[in-house]
């Protein structure tokens, strides 16, 4: 089974919607990631603009870069980062690492 992580931030915007709570978003990846045999080892969350400071999103960049991790699962990418350079960043900083979400893979592996 893979090791991965699982990221969920909710738009301060979207704290009035019920479908997108973090607890909604973090149980369908969940089931996401036990339909795919993926393994969640811990859960990153923040709450808040992508632009504003993300305590869950640095810490889990710290436990990326610590321990050995196959990717990130998320709902969508703008969900980890809508800056394109950061997102490049994160994968070319951990290299083989995946971001997965449930209609796409994105890797830093020109094999897969």
């Amino acid at each position: 089974m893979k090791n991965y992580v699982l990221y969920a931030r909710l738009a301060l915007e979207q704290q009035t919607k019920e479908c997108a709570s973090l607890d909604h978003q973090i149980k369908v990846l969940q089931i996401y990631a036990k339909r795919n045999n993926l393994q969640v080892s811990e859960v990153f969350t923040d709450v808040g603009s992508a632009l504003s400071e993300r305590a869950g999103f640095n810490n889990m960049l710290k436990r990326l870069s610590e321990a050995k991790f196959r990717g990130i699962i998320c709902n969508s990418i703008d969900r980890l980062t809508r800056d394109v350079a950061l997102f490049s960043k994160v994968l070319v900083e951990n290299k083989g690492l995946e971001i997965v979400t449930p209609t796409q893979t994105y890797n830093n592996n020109a094999n897969e």
